[in-house]
């Protein structure tokens, strides 16, 4: 709450990885939250992130960010399907432009794209958030 009475601007709190935390930053003031392991860089064996984001997302009714293991489309519309807003990605950036140089982020991008757009056609979505609609997606 410190931090917040600090700062007027907009203020989101990274690294939520439980129900309890994600209340504690809403109440604290924050004005988005982001569901994080970072990857699970420090902690492999952290539990799936995306049942806790439905969790919080039944609970929350902040802006949600989720990262935690995206490396497809698929993965994006399934963090989609369980509450997030706002999907990101790490690793396959780094990892294209290490394989592909300067190539390598549009090479990525447009394979993303062709892979979201295939699967929308399949599931039968005009738009990435009508995944919210769905049974969930993530088995």
């Amino acid at each position: 709450k410190i931090l917040r009475h600090k700062w007027q601007g907009n203020l989101i709190c990274k690294g939520i990885t439980n129900l309890g935390d994600a209340r504690v930053a809403r109440d604290c003031g924050v004005d988005a939250i982001w569901v994080s392991n970072h990857g699970g860089r420090q902690s492999p064996c952290v539990n799936c992130l995306l049942d806790i984001l439905a969790d919080i997302r039944e609970s929350i009714k902040l802006p949600i960010v989720y990262d935690g293991g995206v490396r497809t489309s698929l993965d994006a519309l399934r963090a989609i399907n369980c509450g997030a807003d706002l999907v990101m990605m790490g690793r396959p950036w780094h990892i294209a432009l290490g394989a592909l140089a300067s190539t390598g982020p549009k090479h990525l991008k447009d394979v993303l794209l062709r892979e979201m757009i295939s699967i929308m056609w399949q599931l039968g979505l005009k738009a990435p958030h009508d995944v919210r609609g769905l049974k969930r997606i993530i088995e």
